[in-house]
């Protein structure tokens, strides 16, 4: 799972949240420099994005064509 939904204090609303047990350990893989390729898929739109955008900048490798519609 690579969303969590998450009750932000304060204004009472429900927001997603990029987490996960998958997220967290090729985030954290990544950032003490290890190599590590997450084989998972994200949609294309913006729920997409900021997971994608995150992995990234921590130089986790994402494996082809790891951008669906669906």
């Amino acid at each position: 799972m690579l969303w969590q939904i998450h009750l932000i204090r304060g204004d009472g609303l429900w927001r997603p949240t990029p987490g996960g047990s998958a997220l967290n350990c090729a985030l954290t893989v990544g950032l003490i420099g290890g190599p590590v390729l997450l084989v998972s898929a994200l949609s294309s739109d913006s729920f997409g994005n900021l997971p994608g955008d995150r992995l990234s900048e921590y130089n986790v490798k994402l494996r082809l064509n790891f951008r669906s519609e669906a």
